[in-house]
């Protein structure tokens, strides 16, 4: 930033007032400080522009309507959440992803200068199925491990019936997310390795431009998405079938 402000103020001379400026000291925005504390910084991750009307009315339903919820938007897909219950901030922040226009919500506590770092929003959260697994391996332990090719794991559910494909694990991970999604990994045990796959779930979709809340449970396995291409057309086209594109929020393909 100081690069830039240098090469600003090169581009043009200053007035003896302009170049005097204003010097501040923390008593002075303590008071900001102190209501920035009750917020929380989010970043819709995409190239589309998202409707700052439409987000909140999403965070308002999504988040069980938080006491005295208030939503200021800081920038294009940029946006300050000031809610006053600590313990509704932390549950907000505990909680899975927000897909909102088929572009993930990532969230932060405010800290200074947090609405400027990038980097600080690089990180999500993604409920990951884990998949071809022996049934001697499904336990915790067994997820834990595996889920550590993410930044961090959350929480390991073991569900309790299987289906036609099999049983698998269920993990809410932190990702990621400028990064390609992983499709699996290799498991080694005494000596063999084996290859485990994971499938992506999307709980919240919500078509904006329509104003049209659509409730979705979608699971994507990675194989098929990147057999795709840049093709996307079958899979969830909103073009086609009107349903929010899920697979180019996933693959990171421009609308």
């Amino acid at each position: 930033m100081a690069e830039d402000l240098a090469e600003i103020l090169g581009k043009f001379a200053l007035s003896s007032k302009e170049l005097g400026g204003a010097d501040l000291d923390r008593a002075e925005i303590n008071l900001g400080v102190k209501e920035c504390q009750l917020s929380l910084i989010g970043k819709i991750k995409g190239e589309k522009i998202v409707n700052y009307t439409g987000v909140k009315s999403f965070v308002t339903a999504a988040w069980s309507y938080p006491k005295d919820l208030r939503v200021v938007e800081l920038g294009p897909n940029s946006f300050q959440f000031f809610i006053p219950g600590e313990q509704e901030r932390e549950r907000i922040l505990g909680g899975g992803p927000s897909i909102i226009d088929s572009q993930i919500l990532v969230l932060n506590r405010w800290r200074e200068g947090s609405e400027e770092d990038e980097r600080a929003f690089n990180e999500a959260p993604l409920w990951v199925q884990v998949w071809n697994l022996p049934v001697h391996w499904m336990s915790k332990d067994v997820g834990s491990k595996i889920g550590a090719v993410f930044n961090r794991v959350k929480e390991v559910i073991i569900p309790q019936t299987g289906s036609k494909e099999g049983r698998h694990i269920k993990l809410l991970v932190i990702a990621d997310i400028s990064q390609p999604l992983l499709r699996g990994t290799i498991v080694k045990m005494e000596g063999s390795t084996k290859w485990v796959s994971f499938k992506y779930e999307c709980l919240t979709i919500i078509r904006l431009h329509c104003l049209l809340a659509v409730i979705m449970y979608v699971v994507l396995p990675m194989p098929s998405i990147f057999l795709a291409g840049s093709d996307t057309s079958s899979l969830f086209s909103e073009s086609q079938s009107g349903w929010a594109d899920v697979t180019k929020f996933l693959t990171g393909a421009s609308a």
